[in-house]
C-alpha cells in the first residue's frame, strides 16, 4: 500500500496519493486475522484505479515500476517494532521498555541500508534509504554518512533509571554492507539495553 501511495506522488496525483495513505495508515493497524478485509476493500476500492490510470497514460509497457523490497522490508520491521516493545512492556520496567526502542530503530535503519545498498551500490543517508527516524520523546536520532559509511546515532535526552542523559547507542554500515554497532560506555545503559547489538546487526558487540 505505501508503494501503491508513492505511485500516485510520482504521477503527480496529490488527491489519489492522500488517499492512498489513508489505507496504508488504516492496514497498518488492522492486526492480526482481520488484515485481509481491509486489504480486499483496499485493492477494489483504490489500488485497481492506479492500475488502470497507468495503462491509460503510459500503456502497459510505458512505466517503469519501483521496487517493492524497501516497503516490505519497512512493514515487517515496523510490525517487530511494535511485537517487541509490547514484548518489551510486558516482561520488564518502564526504563528497559522504553530502551528497547533503540535497538528496533537501529535494526530497521540497518535493514534498509543494507536493501539501498545492493540495490544501488552505494550507502544512502535516511532520505536515499526511505527511514524516517522515530519522533521519540526519550531518544535523539542523528542520521546520516561520516567518510565511507553511513551512520546511525541515538542518544537518549533523557534519564532512564540509572542511565543518565547523553549516552549514545550508534550503528554504522560500509558499501560492502559490513556492520558496526557500540553500545554506550555507561554500564547502566548497557544493562538497559544488552541485546542491542544483536537486534542492529545480529552480532555481538565489541565492548
Amino acid at each position: 500500500m505505501f508503494l501503491h501511495y508513492l505511485n500516485w506522488k510520482t504521477l503527480k496525483q496529490e488527491k489519489k496519493a492522500k488517499t492512498s495513505l489513508i489505507w496504508f495508515v488504516l492496514n497498518f493497524f488492522s492486526l492480526g486475522i482481520t488484515l485481509w478485509i481491509p486489504l480486499i476493500v483496499w485493492y477494489f476500492a483504490s489500488a485497481k484505479g492506479q492500475i488502470k490510470y497507468v495503462e491509460e497514460k503510459y500503456g502497459k509497457t510505458g512505466y517503469k515500476k519501483k521496487s517493492q523490497l524497501i516497503p516490505f522490508v519497512a512493514m515487517i520491521a515496523t510490525y517487530l517494532i511494535l511485537i517487541l516493545i509490547f514484548v518489551a512492556i510486558s516482561m520488564g520496567g518502564a526504563p528497559k521498555a522504553m530502551a528497547q526502542e533503540v535497538g528496533l530503530a537501529a535494526s530497521t535503519w540497518s535493514k534498509l541500508q543494507q536493501v539501498y545498498i545492493l540495490e544501488n551500490e552505494r550507502i544512502g543517508n535516511c532520505q536515499k534509504i526511505g527511514y524516517t527516524p522515530p519522533n521519540s520523546e526519550f531518544f535523539t536520532y542523528q542520521c546520516g554518512i561520516e567518510g565511507s559509511y553511513a551512520v546511525l546515532a541515538i542518544s537518549n535526552k533523557v534519564n532512564l533509571g540509572d542511565c543518565k542523559a547523553g549516552n549514545v547507542w550508534a550503528v554504522a554500515m560500509n558499501k560492502n554492507t559490513e556492520i558496526e554497532a557500540k553500545q554506550p560506555e555507561d554500564k547502566n545503559c548497557v544493562k538497559l539495553s544488552p541485546k542491542f547489538c544483536d537486534i542492529a546487526t545480529s552480532k555481538k558487540c565489541d565492548n
